[in-house]
């Protein structure tokens, strides 16, 4: 899955919650910009959190409620 699928995917995001919030804003308005240390950092910090599968749990079955502690 795509960072900015999983940017758009992601219910912390969504909310304004995201501990990355505002990296995470700039790479989904601005993803071309970013150098590839960047965005593997960014990638980093949304696969660790994990909570961007959120929207695909709640189909399956309970909400996915971990959040990063990597803030």
């Amino acid at each position: 899955m795509d960072i900015v699928e999983r940017i758009n995917s992601c219910r912390s995001f969504a909310e304004g919650q995201c501990p990355h919030q505002a990296l995470m804003e700039r790479l989904y308005l601005i993803y071309q910009i970013f150098e590839a240390e960047q965005l593997l950092r960014a990638k980093a910090y949304c696969h660790y959190c994990g909570d961007w599968s959120s929207r695909m749990s709640r189909a399956a079955g309970p909400p996915y409620t971990s959040r990063c502690s990597n803030a």
